[in-house]
Order: C-alpha cells, then sequence, then structure tokens
C-alpha cells in the first residue's frame, strides 16, 4: 500500500510542481542510523534540507508560519521544518545540518522524559532523549531553533479525562518555558490524537498560539483553523523522490483522490 502511494504521488509530481499558494510543514522524528520507522538517516536529512534550499522555498519559524495563517497572510512557497519527541539525535544529526543552510527549526518536546533512554518498538537499546540542559544550551546559542511542548508523558489525551489532559498540556509548557526563558505557544498534540475540547480550549486561551496535528497535507493562509494544521510526516520509507513530491501540491491531489 505504501509503495502504490508512493508511486502516486511520484506520478502526480511530474504534473503538479511546486506549493503553489501552499505552505509546507515536515515533521520528523529521529535522525539517526537506527532501524526505526519515523527515523530520517542523517545522510537522507542533508540531501532533504539540500533540495529546499535549492527549490527556491522560504524556511520560516514554525511561529512566523502559524501567524501568517492567522493574519490571511500568503504562505505560498514557505516551509516551517518540525521535530517531535525531543531525541538527542537532533542536536547530534540535525542541529548541525539546519545551522548549515541557516534554517530555523521546531522541536516539540516530551518534558517529562528529559535524559532518559526511551525504549520503542524496534528500538534495541533505546533512544536518548535530550536533556534539559542540552535545551537550554540550544536554546540560548541558537535564535532560530524553538522549543515547543509535546506534553509530559506523550498519552493519547483523547482517551484520557480532560482535566488530565489539560494537565499534562500545560506543566509541559510550563517545563519547556521555565528551562528556555521563552513563551511556548505552540502544542503538537502526540500521535496527532485530540478532541474537540482539547482544540477549543487551546484556541480559547490567550495562551497559545496554534497546535499541529499529524494529518497529512500542506497549510493555506484561508482554509482551517491554527490549532489543527496539517503536517508532512517524513521517515525512513521516504525516498528523495517521495520527498519532493510531498513538498508539492502533488500530496493535495492525492488526498482529494484518496477522499473519494
Amino acid at each position: 500500500m505504501i509503495f502504490i502511494k508512493h508511486l502516486i504521488l511520484i506520478i502526480l509530481s511530474f504534473f503538479f510542481r511546486g506549493l503553489g499558494d501552499n505552505g509546507a510543514v515536515p515533521m520528523y522524528h529521529s535522525i539517526g542510523d537506527n532501524k526505526l520507522f519515523f527515523t530520517t538517516t542523517p545522510k537522507n536529512f542533508e540531501f532533504q534540507m539540500s533540495y529546499i534550499k535549492q527549490k527556491g522555498y522560504k524556511v520560516i519559524s514554525l511561529g512566523q508560519m502559524v501567524c501568517k495563517i492567522k493574519n490571511k497572510e500568503p504562505v505560498g512557497g514557505f516551509v516551517s521544518i518540525t521535530f517531535d519527541d525531543g531525541y538527542k539525535d537532533f542536536m547530534l544529526n540535525a542541529l548541525p545540518v539546519l545551522e548549515k543552510y541557516k534554517f530555523p527549526a521546531t522541536v516539540f518536546v516530551i518534558t517529562g522524559k528529559l535524559g532518559e533512554s526511551v525504549n520503542l518498538k524496534g528500538s534495541v537499546a533505546g533512544l536518548q532523549m535530550m536533556s534539559a540542559e542540552d535545551i537550554k544550551k540550544i536554546s540560548l546559542s541558537n535564535q532560530l531553533i524553538d522549543f515547543m511542548p509535546h506534553t509530559r508523558n506523550h498519552p493519547d489525551i483523547s482517551k484520557i479525562d480532560f482535566k488530565d489532559a489539560i494537565e499534562e498540556i500545560e506543566t509541559s509548557r510550563r517545563d519547556i518555558e521555565n528551562i528556555t526563558g521563552k513563551k511556548a505557544n505552540i502544542f503538537a498534540y502526540p500521535k496527532g490524537k485530540y478532541t474537540a475540547e482539547i482544540r477549543n480550549h487551546l484556541k480559547n486561551s490567550s495562551d497559545w498560539l496554534g497546535a499541529v496535528t499529524t494529518l497529512s497535507g500542506l497549510v493555506k493562509s484561508n482554509c482551517y483553523s491554527i490549532f489543527d494544521l496539517k503536517r508532512i510526516a517524513i521517515d525512513s520509507k521516504i525516498s528523495f523522490n517521495v520527498f519532493k513530491a510531498l513538498l508539492s501540491y502533488s500530496i493535495e491531489i492525492y488526498n482529494h483522490l484518496k477522499s473519494h
């Protein structure tokens, strides 16, 4: 099924080149040489960032992207790079490449697991998470990198009590702000799961600027809420040709065909 999807995307990319009037928010997790599905190798990450640069896409912070959408400003050709969970290989393998191209990025951190080794399916030794010291050091030395909350314990907040969900969200926000001394006002729903009640809580609070999902697609300046922004998942199965197709209007055509 994945092969067929990727083949269709590549074919569509011959007809729908570029982002048009849309922006894109790539979603990464681990950048390393492990065997996990959601991992991108450092070599492929370098190729992908080089392509974004060569294509002439304008890389801006996620905060800037959200503000553009909120203010109904054009987002065509803009890209905001994001990373979920807060793995230590971000600072080891992704950060040097981002600094090379002077690309801003946003890292969504599971604050209850800072400095831990997390055992995940397909991982023998587990992945090391960044520590509070790592985050503080990067935040102080690199103004292009933003750290944002991703809950404390990464639960499925759509299945737990509403008050507990809000506690997970708000405590992780405070954790990040205490570490960096900066506002942490964009949230990433763990595994993309949330309820209308949670979304409305964020939307109606002056403390929050926006939120991102795992829903696949491009972002637009006039079509939907900044509290359920779509992203483009990049993982170990994404070839270079598929990556180029995903960062084009092809993904919107594919999603449209899939829904009909």
